[in-house]
């Protein structure tokens, strides 16, 4: 995220700060040293949410009081379910951990603007009119707000049957769901999604999501 001079300035300027000034810190150094990611900052709704958020770093305590959790959110924005059960043992966890978790079930697989729009509902995201596409799924995410939870999991179950049907469809929103998980990351909202998927745990996730390969955290049930 940082570059050069930004990162630099970034440790030796706010590594003791308290953690309430971090981000607002970090922020303006990062516009003072011209970072390309500082005209995410610009943006009205990113610059509402920094005034009203906490900071989404773990620190010391919370990695040696959870580090599950902290893990999990290390492995990267998306992680891959085989099995159901797993998931939802794995949302138990978060949700004790004073996590929201939002699910959402998309086992009978409807039109894709009628998956989406039901999506935005769970998030709490209420429009009078829906998206009819992946463009205006991805502009209504940035009303997002995960407070005054310790942040928000998506667990989208049948994900596969999405998946099988319109692969296309299926990674976009995956897609647009991870790069929400880097922005929270500038706004204070931790931001995770599980996903029930169909594949190997031997063969690579078909294309990167978010930048990444997302992990595959169980193994497919036994044949």
């Amino acid at each position: 995220m940082f570059h050069g001079d930004a990162f630099s300035r970034y440790n030796s300027q706010t590594a003791i700060a308290p953690k309430s000034h971090r981000l607002q810190t970090v922020c303006q150094q990062v516009v003072n040293c011209g970072d390309v990611s500082a005209s995410l900052l610009r943006l009205p709704r990113v610059d509402n949410a920094i005034g009203k958020c906490h900071m989404p770093a773990f620190d010391s305590y919370e990695i040696r009081k959870q580090p599950r959790i902290w893990s999990l959110f290390r492995d990267g924005p998306v992680l891959l379910f085989h099995r159901r059960e797993q998931l939802d043992s794995v949302c138990n966890e978060f949700q004790q951990a004073g996590y929201r978790i939002v699910e959402a079930n998309w086992d009978n697989a409807d039109r894709g603007e009628q998956l989406l729009g039901r999506l935005l509902q769970s998030l709490g995201i209420v429009r009078s009119v829906q998206p009819t596409n992946r463009d205006a799924f991805n502009d209504l995410l940035y009303d997002l707000d995960a407070s005054p939870a310790e942040g928000i999991v998506i667990a989208l179950r049948g994900f596969h049957q999405v998946q099988q049907a319109d692969p296309e469809f299926a990674f976009d929103v995956v897609d647009i769901l991870a790069q929400h998980h880097r922005l929270s990351l500038l706004t204070g909202t931790r931001l995770l999604i599980l996903i029930e998927a169909c594949g190997s745990s031997d063969e690579p996730w078909p294309r990167p999501v978010g930048g990444s390969i997302p992990l595959w955290l169980d193994e497919p049930p036994s044949s």
